[in-house]
Parts: structure tokens; sequence; C-alpha cells
């Protein structure tokens, strides 16, 4: 059993720096210098992240946890793996039972480097029938959560420098820039457009993005102030070491795997978004979010193999080994080699690229400004964590699917449909009464009859006839109105107001096929629904 980066404990002379109380003010024991000892080693993997899993393999497995360092380069690691493999090989030469391999995102990693580094144990290992190797997330090629943490963009990286190095963020982040091992996870590190295999490149990428920093926020120019904003920038030789590292796994996919692929399993994960790139604007460095593409910490274009099977499991990256839901199919996986407990996936292409960031269809993000947790993390999980939905509006719309245009105006001359909500009440106030005016009192009447929305998810549609307009040669406006429940004042929630915007979207989407030739797209106007009641801002609304 391999954990994933971060996965593994630390200890440093027999004292445990991750995951512990003592990493508060004890990141830089952590740090890396290539050739020097350093009094640190692994110490088991993370409890709560991998206990439950072993647990449950241990009713029809020997499992043999396998915790690594993952400050060091994975070709060294990988050497240490083979080793344990090869002891239980040995161990195995008369029961004749076969080794498999269970592996947590970088794990997988290590796993394949071991493939490299030693191919005659990784031959001995599936020379059996039974052999497999399941990898749970795996981030085949690359992922960008080691920018994502140089950058402060990161729940980890912020853990680091809020707890690990207090008031010294920018001396936390470099410390991980100089870890050969979580560099070698960096994706896009042999795309040729963004040059990520100089240093120069991210050192540019960093100052301008600084620069940025001090542009738009003018008391931002003390020292102290801007340590919380700099990068952390990876020295060129751990840079070469990675890249060295990213075109051997490359080359193996298509060809030293291959002999190998029917024993090769993976299981992704599902997030809303995932980081699958990068764009600089104006304002800054922003992160473009792939919507539905991947487990939040790898794309599945990067995660996946071409020939290797894949399942997907609902669950985020961090949570794949703990999701207990799975632990069946993963049985089934590495006794079976298949499982009818997943969704499978169909095979992708034999040509793979390191992303698909073409910015299309992209979320703009940049978490970096949100505030730090309270309390030091717990758990991998924890800290690993990522949020659909972050706060501070650090997620935007996706791409250009939904345009919307702020408008300061009268309401006699809305032309599209109308959309305002109502909260519990005897009678129409506001905004609902002088559209029940331009409508000649249908809504009032609704109310009076106890037809009127009130519950969030509930909606009524308006069509404005425009009959008792004086200029009968104008089209009616607004064209029709859809009111949203919006519940008693107070009690609304946003979860609930996106419910209540989103069926009431769908209705009038079904009233116009109803009508007949429905437009593929449709525009909509609406008030700043529910923004006129208690715990609802106008930011919330517009979100």
């Amino acid at each position: 059993m391999l954990p994933g980066i971060l996965g593994s404990n630390l200890k440093v002379g027999g004292t445990r720096i991750w995951l512990s109380w003592h990493l508060i003010n004890g990141l830089m024991r952590l740090e890396y210098k290539a050739g020097k000892p350093d009094g640190v080693e692994p110490d088991g993997a993370i409890e709560q992240s991998y206990d439950d899993l072993e647990d449950f393999l241990a009713d029809t497995h020997e499992v043999i946890e396998f915790a690594y360092d993952w400050r060091r380069p994975m070709e060294e690691e990988a050497q240490r793996l083979a080793k344990a493999v090869e002891a239980a090989l040995d161990a195995r030469k008369t029961s004749g039972q076969p080794v498999r391999i269970v592996a947590h995102s970088m794990g997988g990693l290590i796993a394949r480097t071991m493939q490299l580094e030693r191919p005659e144990i990784w031959k001995r290992m599936m020379a059996h029938a039974d052999a497999r190797m399941l990898m749970l997330g795996t981030p085949n090629g690359g992922s960008w959560a080691p920018m994502q943490v140089l950058s402060g963009d990161d729940t980890f990286g912020n853990a680091l420098a809020a707890f690990g190095a207090p008031s010294q963020d920018d001396k936390a982040r470099q410390l991980m820039a100089s870890l050969p091992g979580f560099i070698q996870l960096q994706a896009a590190l042999v795309d040729d457009k963004k040059q990520l295999d100089r240093q120069a490149t991210w050192q540019k990428l960093a100052d301008d993005d600084l620069e940025t920093v001090q542009k738009f926020n003018a008391w931002h120019h003390n020292e102290i102030q801007l340590n919380a904003y700099r990068w952390g920038v990876p020295p060129q030789d751990v840079i070469d070491r990675a890249v060295a590292l990213r075109k051997r796994l490359d080359v193996q996919l298509n060809r030293d795997l291959d002999p190998f692929k029917d024993k090769l399993l993976f299981v992704a994960g599902r997030a809303r978004f995932t980081p699958d790139g990068y764009e600089m604007r104006e304002t800054g460095l922003e992160y473009l979010d792939a919507p539905e593409a991947g487990d939040g910490r790898v794309t599945l274009i990067s995660a996946r193999i071409p020939g290797v099977r894949t399942w997907q499991v609902d669950c985020e990256h961090g949570n794949l080994p703990a999701d207990k839901n799975a632990f069946a199919a993963y049985l089934d996986l590495l006794a079976k080699g298949t499982t009818s407990l997943l969704t499978a996936l169909t095979d992708i292409s034999s040509t793979r690229g390191e992303g698909v960031s073409t910015g299309i269809g992209r979320v703009h993000s940049r978490p970096s400004r949100v505030r730090p947790p309270s309390q030091p993390p717990d758990s991998e999980r924890e800290v690993l964590g990522r949020e659909d939905a972050r706060p501070g509006g650090a997620r935007s719309s996706i791409g250009t699917a939904l345009k919307i245009s702020v408008v300061n105006g009268d309401l006699m001359f809305v032309r599209q449909p109308l959309m305002l909500g109502h909260y519990v009440s005897l009678r129409l106030t506001g905004t609902e009464g002088v559209v029940n005016k331009l409508l000649d009192g249908v809504m009032s009447k609704s109310l009076a009859a106890g037809l009127y929305p009130e519950v969030p998810g509930s909606h009524q549609v308006f069509v404005n006839t425009g009959a008792h307009r004086d200029d009968p040669t104008q089209f009616p406006r607004p064209q029709a109105v859809i009111v949203v429940g919006l519940g008693g004042e107070g009690n609304l929630t946003a979860a609930a107001l996106v419910l209540a915007v989103r069926q009431a979207t769908i209705a009038w989407s079904q009233r116009l096929v109803e009508m007949g030739g429905a437009p593929a797209l449709f525009e909509l106007a609406s008030t700043l629904i529910g923004s006129g009641g208690v715990g609802i801002t106008a930011g919330k609304s517009a979100r």
C-alpha cells in the first residue's frame, strides 16, 4: 500500500513533524538538501486517510504499508520500494501468492518509477498471473497542485505557511519549491509553449504576479506584507531532474508498460473543478479550472493511461483511499481484475497530452487571497481537500457559457423575461408591486388565490399579454415575469437560492419549448433575488 503525496508521515530524530502538532513552527526541519543526511524518515501512512482501507483489505490480503519520503526524488524512493517488493516476492516463493500494489496519487508514480529503475523486480512481480497494480487518482501526466502550492493558491500551501512557518510564507513556499519529489509531480514540464522547464519562466511568473499585487493594492509595499504573496521558485537543478523523469515516464507509457497494461487498473475520482493550466491577466495570474473533468487535483486526461481499464468513484482526490463505499470495488479489482460496482469509463486515444488547457469552458480561479484556516490541519484529507465553492468569489463563471450584463434602469423597459423572488408575505411590495402593475395585477390575483410561489424551488410564470397598455403598438415589456419562492425572510440559504433560480430557469425553458420554435440560446433578466431580505447579500445573490 503506497500513500499519496503528503500521505506518509515524516519524522526527524524520532519526532513526527508531518503530520502532527510539531508542524507548528517546525516546517524548516523538513528542508531538503541533496546529498546531505537530514535525519528525516518516513513514519507510516497517515492513519485517518489509509487505516480503514488497510483494515478492509487485511481480511483477504497481507497488507504491507510502504510509507516514503515524498520530499526526495522519486527515483530514490522507487529503489527502496523495489527492495520491499523483492522481499515480499521472496517471502512468497513457497506459497506462490502474488504481490499486488495499491497506490494512491504520487504512490502510483513511485511504483511506475520502480519499473524504470529496477525493471527486473517489476517483471518478476508481474510474472504472476494474478499480480496487479491498482492506481487511485495517480497524476500520470502531472498535476497543477505543485504550482498552486508555490503561488499560495492551494489549501496545502496555505496551511504550511500559516502553521509550519508563521509570517514566513515566502520561506515555506521556497522550501517546497526545493523538494525534488514534489516538483516531479508538476504538469506541463515538457510543454514547449509554457517553458516550465526553465527557472526563468517561474521567476517571471512570480515577479509579474507580485507586481500586480503592488499595482492594484497600493498599501502592499511593506516587505512583511509582500512576503505573503511571494512565490516559491524551483531551482534549475530541481527542475532539470523533474523534466528528466517526466520524459522517462512519458516514454514508458507507450513502450515499457505495454506488456503489463492488462495488469494495471485505474480508479479516478470526481470533482466539480480541477486545475488545468493558468493564464496571466492584467490583474495577475489566474488558474484555469476544468469543470467536471477530474478529481480536484488531477484532470482525467492527465490521470489516465491509454489501454488501461479505468473506473470512476464519486469523490474527490484526497478521499479516494477513504471512501468506504468503494472498498468492495477495490477488492474486486485486486482479486478479479474487474468490477461491476463502479462506473467503467471508455478507453482513451493513444495520443495523450499533458492537459486540455485551451481556455475554452475553463473557470478562472485565484483562491490565494482566501483567509487561512484558524486551526492546524488534523489529516491529509483536511489539508488536501478542495472546496467546490470557495469563499470570496474565487470562482467565476465557466468560460463564455454565461454572459452577464448589469443594467440600472426602469423595469418597464426590460424586454427579456424578468425573474424575481418572493419572500412569504400577504401583499406584494417593492419590485413585485411595480411589476404587478405592469401586468395589470395578475400576480396579486395569484397571491390572493393561494397559488403564488412561496417555498424555495417553487415558481410561477406570468406571461405579459400587454392587453391594457396605453400604446398598443409597443411589444409587452417585460415579456414575462418568473416569480421564485424564497420561503420566510431570514431563512433563505445560498443553496436554496441556487435551487430556486435553477428550477425557475428550467421552467421557462420548458415554456419556450411548449410555445414552439425554442431557440438554442435565450436571455433572462433578473433582479438581485433575495437581497432585499436578511441573510442574503447582493454579492451572494449575484453569484
